[in-house]
């Protein structure tokens, strides 16, 4: 099936679902999902400046603003966000921003409290 063959959205889905399937799964580490895992305990693996860097990438910061505000170069941001990624067993800035997720909101919660 190629692109060109799809017409319907059910297609569509089924291409990109046999897509997902063939690509390799590379360094997953599906054995830290949260469930298994207490994602504060991965989290605090992270050095200060990866647990700041991976805060403002859950604030929806860019790397430049991340730069500004931190008072660093934007590849330092890069290599600090890539390291945060590989330690918390990611493999993107969407992996990172759903792994740190409960963590943010229970840091949220408390501070209500």
């Amino acid at each position: 099936m190629s692109v060109e063959d799809t017409n319907q959205p059910w297609q569509k889905m089924a291409l990109a679902e046999s897509i997902c399937d063939q690509q390799p799964q590379r360094n997953r580490m599906e054995h830290f999902s949260a469930s298994k895992v207490d994602v504060r305990e991965l989290v605090g693996k992270l050095t200060k400046r990866q647990k700041q860097v991976a805060t403002l990438v859950f604030n929806e910061y860019s790397n430049k603003q991340i730069a500004v505000e931190l008072g660093m170069s934007t590849k330092t941001v890069e290599l600090h966000r890539k390291e945060a990624i590989r330690r918390l067993g990611c493999n993107s800035t969407i992996g990172l921003v759903k792994r740190i997720f409960p963590v943010m909101n229970l840091n949220k919660k408390e501070e209500r409290s």
